[in-house]
């Protein structure tokens, strides 16, 4: 029993030779909303696939435009290289 004068203990610290949990991944619902705004950039920015390839091999990226085609019929999250490069090829600063 603590007496309302003694410190309080301090919090446990986690056992620093366990690796802290992985991040949660995304929901599919997740993923799939948000390939549906990349779709919708597309419309936005009015690019054709192939606009869209040479807008970003202006910008110094490669995205040949049938990886961006399939990128934008799935709903799984691009890797992170192809999104930078759709990305600034539909005009948004990555």
């Amino acid at each position: 029993m603590t007496s309302p004068m003694s410190p309080p203990t301090p919090p446990t610290s986690p056992d620093p030779l366990t690796p802290p949990a992985p991040p949660h991944a995304a929901s599919p619902a997740a993923e799939a909303a948000f390939m549906a705004e990349l779709r919708r950039l597309k419309a936005w920015s009015g690019l054709s696939y192939r606009e869209v390839e040479r807008a970003a091999a202006a910008a110094g990226e490669v995205l040949p435009y049938s990886t961006a085609a399939t990128m934008l019929r799935k709903d799984r999250l691009p890797r992170e290289a192809v999104l930078v490069a759709y990305l600034v090829a539909c005009g948004v600063d990555a």
